[in-house]
């Protein structure tokens, strides 16, 4: 069984989870605070990793596995990511901050975007057939 070595209590350790807040990491078999560059600190594991467990998401500007996006960042669903734009089919859903393939009720999809809005940009009109913003009325 592999050992940590924790700064903290300056010992040898089988596992970071007796102090909150540290996070092991097998590049230097120690319990540290803040995870190198390229991993990430999952609190849910005690761990610096590549990847995050259960459905977190990889949250770049904190270096950490989060459950709900930061302010202005959205969940893509399949990237596991933390970003500022959906890609594809997905729009920017700001109620739960995720990547969703509709907008929520009372919130239309961007005519400029991947943004789900409350009121068209200006200069754009809701088609309420196509549920979607447009810049030319049928």
């Amino acid at each position: 069984m592999p050992f940590f070595g924790n700064r903290v209590i300056n010992q040898c350790a089988t596992d970071c989870k007796s102090e909150k807040g540290l996070y092991e990491d097998p590049s230097k078999r120690e319990c540290v605070t803040r995870c190198p560059v390229g991993t990430f600190a999952d609190s849910q594991v005690q761990k610096c990793s590549t990847t995050c467990s259960n459905n977190q998401y990889m949250d770049n500007t904190t270096l950490s596995c989060v459950t709900k996006c930061p302010d202005k960042y959205f969940g893509d669903p399949a990237s596991l990511t933390c970003g500022t734009v959906c890609y594809g089919e997905l729009y920017a859903d700001p109620t739960t901050s995720m990547c969703m393939e509709d907008c929520p009720v009372k919130y239309r999809k961007s005519a400029a975007g991947n943004l789900c809005l409350g009121d068209c940009e200006p200069g754009y009109f809701y088609d309420s057939v196509a549920d979607e913003c447009i810049d030319t009325c049928p």
